[in-house]
């Protein structure tokens, strides 16, 4: 080996900056996995709070139209945050189900791309008045 080549490979010059940039790279990026899954996991619980709220107001009143209820969705609900209701049968018994859906945005690189959806469905069943 020539000596400048041997003089190159001993030099500390910068190695300090190298290990910082490999670094934090790595500590963003993983910042910001949990930025998005605490985002996440804060809208799914939101959201669940929510669907409980009206799943329990349609068990109060089972004769509830979609459109009261959609009243209700903006006082509780974050924007952007979007309501199904259908009533169908399950095993002779009469349900409403309800569904809130909501689109999520992640900033971490590589996940960007995703289509997030954040989807909770609750199944009331309508039996009667237990009051």
């Amino acid at each position: 080996m020539s000596v400048r080549l041997k003089r190159f490979v001993r030099r500390q010059d910068g190695a300090v900056a190298l290990e910082f940039a490999i670094v934090a790279t790595l500590f963003i990026f993983l910042s910001l996995a949990v930025i998005d899954f605490a985002r996440n996991f804060y809208n799914q619980h939101r959201m669940a709070h929510v669907a409980d709220h009206l799943a329990r107001r349609v068990y109060l009143k089972p004769d509830i139209t979609a459109t009261e209820l959609a009243t209700i969705l903006p006082t509780l609900a974050p924007a952007g945050v979007t309501l199904t209701v259908e009533r169908a049968t399950e095993n002779s018994v009469p349900v409403v189900i309800l569904t809130l859906v909501q689109d999520q945005d992640y900033i971490s690189p590589g996940l960007s791309d995703l289509d997030g959806r954040i989807r909770i469905v609750r199944k009331v069943p309508i039996v009667g008045s237990y009051f």
